[in-house]
């Protein structure tokens, strides 16, 4: 939008100069009430010529804000509906950790399903527009990082059953991606409720409850440098 805007201004400047030119060269050779004249239609263009210019970047600006307002509502609800989701997975692989819940490789997608992003992929082109957009890729991202993740446990070898060693990559996943989550919504909380199409309560309900399942985790799982050096 900036480089739309200064050629805009450039094109304005271009053509009043080039009229201002013209108008001086005409002076030379003009009566008084000529110049008279040409000195009203000089003016009269040059207002005519830079409204017309103003209207159309205010309508262009104006056409910009709005579907970024509308991309940012969209992306905030999306975010929001999965966080619930990945928190409730995270809870259960806390369960699978204690010994609280068991379930076979192959059953693992069915228990672990979280609904694919439908938002995104249409406006994926636009996230540039938004507020801290690498935080809203980051969570979209470890979206298809979870769903690899998972397809390693299902076909590595061992017991037909999943076990507390199995489930701690998928586990440090889910909490990073439950950050980034309470991240995203925490920096729209600062915006007007029509921006984000969720009121101040209802996000912060689901920024507790994502601080609530980190914490969690926190506490059960090693961080992500510790589980790296465990398992080199």
């Amino acid at each position: 939008m900036p480089q739309n805007t200064n050629t805009l201004v450039g094109l304005v400047i271009f053509f009043f100069t080039l009229l201002l030119c013209t108008f001086i060269t005409s002076l030379f050779n003009s009566k008084a009430g000529e110049v008279a004249s040409a000195l009203g239609g000089i003016i009269g263009g040059a207002v005519g010529a830079i409204g017309a210019a103003l209207a159309v970047y205010l309508t262009l600006r104006g056409q910009r804000d709005d579907e970024a307002e509308k991309t940012l509502i969209a992306i905030i609800m999306e975010i929001a509906f999965l966080a619930k989701y990945v928190a409730g997975k995270l809870e259960l692989c806390t369960k699978v950790l204690k010994g609280e819940f068991s379930c076979p490789r192959g059953g693992l997608p069915i228990v672990m399903f979280i609904p694919s992003p439908v938002i995104y992929p249409i406006v994926a082109d636009r996230i540039s527009r938004l507020s801290r957009p690498a935080l809203v890729v980051s969570f979209y991202t470890t979206l298809m990082e979870i769903q690899g993740c998972m397809n390693v446990i299902v076909y590595a070898k061992g017991d037909d059953m999943i076990a507390a060693r199995d489930i701690r990559g998928l586990a440090i996943l889910l909490r990073e991606q439950c950050n980034y989550a309470k991240l995203v919504l925490e920096d729209a909380s600062r915006l007007r409720a029509r921006e984000t199409g969720l009121s101040a309560e209802q996000l912060k309900a689901v920024i507790n409850m994502l601080d609530e399942s980190i914490a969690k985790a926190d506490q059960n799982f090693p961080s992500f440098d510790e589980y790296v050096r465990t398992t080199d």
